[in-house]
């Protein structure tokens, strides 16, 4: 059998879609990442490997292949040893929601799973691969699979899935007139499904206005850098000079206006700078301990040893100690409830709804801080900051 198409070793490009949030910043990033190797994170291997799952699950869900290829191709995949029950739970989710959305055509669509899609005609060696591609009417729908749980992605303004919608137009534009492009993410592990609409001639649009000469320059070596929230994933984000001197800058501002006290506004824009700062130090940090691992010197630090924990050598060795001890062996173990979130991965999501429905609230959160941008709503307090966040002093006495 010919391994699922997501668990070969795909080339990367200089401009890749997963990475047009960042390049369509910066453009200078990508010739400096160039210079980086390119190493595959747990979490990454992860995700292919739930990719490769969900691809062959969908191809037997859609008839593509028989139940006899879909039992071999995850014989082999249930060897890798990250493969869990939790991922084919989730598969399931993905597939169930795929096999909705062709549903809700009122024509069976044209459906094709991890299709290849080529966007050079808009960045320069542009390529990706979309999870499922849906056309049906006028209609191109994109579904991306994402199986991280890190962070929650939304399909709004998403580069990445607009360039996969490009390619795909591209594609099949001799065969199908298509007048809509429909964009969803898929996020499984955070409970997360995002849909975003648009008319196709303002994808065109963005793409020949806005990616093709911003591509053009990223490409050809000739872009700037502009350091900001999409450093995090960048491969050169621990030694850029160019970020080092944007968070070094953070501590020159309050040296204007009144030399005791900060205004708002300089107080709302160090918090907004903070958390980019705080990012840097991070991965600062994480690469200085990967070049003290390897030998290497840097002045004013050393590797110590993390203090660990102790444990039993042998567990149930140890507890026949402490029976003949005297001790009664039920005293060794603890009996807990299941949490929430237990019971609904014990029982499943339809069980748990009929069940449990009549026992289940959420409580309404304290507030917190988030930026301007974020989607969710705005709180509005009905009670003064004071009647929420109480003084140490009035705070409740720790009793043991």
């Amino acid at each position: 059998m010919t391994a699922p198409a997501s668990t070969e070793k795909r080339a990367h490009a200089l401009l890749s879609a997963s990475s047009a949030h960042r390049w369509l910043h910066c453009t200078a990033a990508p010739r400096l990442e160039a210079t980086f190797p390119y190493e595959e994170s747990d979490y990454a291997r992860e995700g292919t490997l739930a990719h490769s799952v969900a691809e062959i699950s969908l191809r037997c869900v859609l008839g593509q292949i028989d139940q006899a290829t879909l039992t071999q191709g995850m014989r082999s995949l249930k060897e890798d040893p990250m493969f869990t029950a939790d991922m084919v739970r989730y598969v399931e989710q993905y597939t169930d929601f795929v096999q909705s959305t062709i549903l809700a055509f009122p024509d069976p669509p044209y459906t094709v799973v991890e299709q290849r899609l080529d966007f050079s005609h808009i960045v320069p060696d542009g390529f990706g691969t979309g999870d499922c591609v849906v056309i049906g009417g006028d209609v191109l729908h994109i579904i991306d699979f994402k199986y991280g749980q890190g962070v929650e992605v939304d399909a709004e303004d998403n580069p990445q899935m607009m360039l996969y919608a490009l390619g795909a137009m591209q594609r099949y534009a001799t065969l199908f007139e298509i007048h809509t492009v429909r964009m969803t993410i898929f996020q499984p592990r955070r409970d997360h499904v995002s849909t975003h609409e648009m008319p196709a001639d303002k994808l065109l649009e963005w793409g020949e206005n806005t990616v093709k000469p911003t591509a053009w320059r990223a490409y050809t070596g000739n872009g700037t850098f502009d350091p900001g929230e999409w450093c995090r994933f960048c491969r050169a984000r621990h030694c850029c000079r160019a970020r080092a001197e944007h968070n070094l800058a953070l501590s020159g501002m309050a040296q204007k206006g009144n030399p005791d006290t900060l205004t708002n506004d300089e107080i709302a824009r160090v918090l907004d700078e903070a958390s980019n700062l705080a990012d840097w130090v991070k991965d600062l940090q994480a690469y200085v301990l990967a070049q003290l691992c390897k030998g290497e010197k840097l002045p004013g630090w050393k590797l110590v040893e993390k203090s660990t924990n102790r444990a039993f050598t042998d567990q149930a060795a140890a507890f026949e100690a402490v029976k003949n001890a005297g001790y009664d062996e039920a005293l060794l173990y603890e009996r807990k409830p299941l949490t929430l979130a237990g019971v609904e991965k014990l029982i499943g999501k339809k069980t748990f709804a009929t069940v449990c429905a009549p026992y289940v609230f959420k409580p309404k959160g304290e507030p917190i801080l988030a930026r301007a941008s974020d989607k969710r709503p705005e709180m509005i307090l009905k009670l003064d900051a004071k009647d929420i966040f109480k003084p140490a002093s009035e705070s409740s006495p720790v009793t043991e």
